[in-house]
Order: C-alpha cells, then sequence, then structure tokens
C-alpha cells in the first residue's frame, strides 16, 4: 500500500486479516449447518447464514482492518528518540 515495504509488522497485520477471515467463513458454515439441522436446504441454509451473519462480519472485519492500519503502515526502523 502506497509503495509501503513488507516488513514484520505488515506481516502481523495482514496474518491478523486473514485468521479473521478464516473466523468467519467457519462461522457462516456453522449457522448454515445448524439451519440445515433445523430442515432448510442447503441453498436456504447459506443464504440465510450469510444474512444473518452479514452485519456482525462488516462490523468485525471493519473494526480489525482500522486497528490493523497502524501495523500495516508502520516501518521496521526504530523511532530516532529510542535508546537501545
Amino acid at each position: 500500500m502506497g509503495g509501503a515495504s513488507l516488513n514484520i509488522y505488515t506481516e502481523v497485520g495482514l496474518v491478523s486479516l486473514i485468521g479473521l477471515i478464516s473466523k468467519h467463513g467457519i462461522l457462516i458454515v456453522r449457522f448454515a449447518n445448524d439451519l440445515q439441522l433445523q430442515g432448510r436446504s442447503k441453498r436456504e441454509a447459506v443464504e440465510e447464514a450469510a444474512a444473518i451473519r452479514l452485519r456482525p462480519i462488516l462490523m468485525t472485519t471493519a473494526a480489525m482492518v482500522l486497528g490493523v492500519m497502524p501495523l500495516i503502515m508502520a516501518s521496521a526502523r526504530a523511532p530516532p528518540h529510542a535508546s537501545i
């Protein structure tokens, strides 16, 4: 993004985002499976699970993206006033 290098901070941010996306997928599948057990067809279950989980997914993803933006934009250099 913006010509930034891929360093440890950006890697941590990207791994966090990948983990969050995986969690959302798992939750949608779980909701769909529960709805199938209640008697809905596969398609109905998937559509309803996606509709139920859309708002929480969007809210969580937005919060996560905003939270990791400093990590993605950060550089690996120490600040000039830091001492070792």
